[in-house]
């Protein structure tokens, strides 16, 4: 047989091997940029990331769709946005193996595209909490627990322990996204609620939030335990025992002062309403910290004022030693409104 008439026949069973695929991707990233081109880069064409010739077309279902060539074995691709800065990842925005497909097994391959490498995750169903920071006083291989909605606030639950790092001393834990949760409420306890995370002063701390979806890592400062604070703190209270008479009953008094930008609606420095209908609040600072405040209903046109509705200077108080301050508020700036 001639030597070109083996090589034609050679090809012609070569071919007659070959198949056919159509990729189709039936979803894409919300984070992907309006008009953005989707092409496809693999063992087919040098793993070339923006080769016009595997751009990928969009039918009337909204559906992304390739027509990858004729072939046999394995095909190996990934999808990218013209780059490798922009090439396709998993779910938490991880890095992924390469997809692949045997030629033959199937004709249409139908894909989704979880996320991409520069744009992060949409729609991850898990985070990793770290604890970046501790106090300086916290002792090494001390245990620490996440405390949340999602379990019950239990701030001892052994299947929420953290794990630390032998190496670094990072203390980590991945949880899951809990069922029918978008939002997970929590804060770090060393065993119990005695020992829970406080803020630099040693204030009780709002509950940290997590929402699941475009993080997947979420990096947490410890800055005291409240366990910790009390050698360091000196603790003031402060005593309302008197209030205009015309105070509305349900009212909610706020500590505006120096140490938290003298917001006049700090939950933070809402006083407790005791039995009694006296105000009182716990106040912890440094020794040799001075406290310029005042009192307020919510706003600084509720802000307590002299017996004349006049504006009374700032109190002054100097943390030294445990002390209870009693408070007369005599007058609201808002009075004639209350009475009306």
């Amino acid at each position: 047989m001639p030597k070109n008439l083996l090589h034609i026949v050679f090809l012609l069973l070569s071919l007659s091997g070959c198949h056919n695929v159509v990729l189709v991707v039936e979803g894409i990233p919300e984070s992907t940029p309006d008009g953005a081109s989707i092409f496809v880069a693999g063992n087919f064409n040098y793993w070339d990331p923006g080769d016009g010739r595997y751009v990928l077309s969009k039918n009337e279902e909204g559906d992304y769709i390739a027509n990858m060539p004729f072939g046999i074995g394995a095909l190996e691709y990934k999808f990218t946005r013209g780059d490798w800065t922009t090439v396709e990842a998993g779910i938490c925005g991880d890095e992924i193996a390469n997809r692949m497909v045997e030629y033959g097994d199937d004709d249409t391959v139908r894909v989704k595209i979880e996320s991409w490498k520069d744009r992060g995750p949409t729609n991850c169903p898990e985070v990793t909490l770290v604890v970046d920071k501790l106090p300086e006083e916290h002792q090494y291989s001390e245990p620490i627990y996440v405390a949340g909605n999602f379990n019950l606030w239990n701030p001892k639950d052994e299947d929420w322990r953290m794990h630390q790092d032998s190496t670094s001393g990072k203390y980590t834990i991945t949880i899951p996204r809990p069922n029918d949760f978008a939002e997970i409420q929590f804060k770090l306890t060393r065993g119990d609620w005695e020992t829970v995370e406080v803020d630099e002063e040693g204030y009780d701390l709002e509950n940290r939030y997590f929402t699941f979806g475009r993080d997947d890592t979420l990096y947490i400062e410890v800055a005291n335990w409240a366990d910790r604070m009390s050698h360091l703190n000196v603790k003031v209270t402060f005593l309302v025992k008197s209030l205009p008479s015309y105070t509305p009953k349900d009212a909610s008094i706020y500590l505006a002062c120096n140490h938290n930008a003298w917001n006049p609606m700090d939950k933070k420095s809402k006083l407790d309403r005791n039995d009694n209908g006296t105000y009182a609040i716990e106040v912890y600072h440094k020794r040799g910290t001075w406290l310029a405040y005042k009192f307020t209903r919510g706003g600084w046109n509720k802000v307590e004022t002299n017996s004349d509705g006049n504006d009374i200077d700032n109190r002054h108080l100097l943390f030294d030693y445990e002390d209870t301050v009693e408070i007369k508020i005599e007058n609201w700036r808002d009075r004639e409104s209350i009475e009306q």
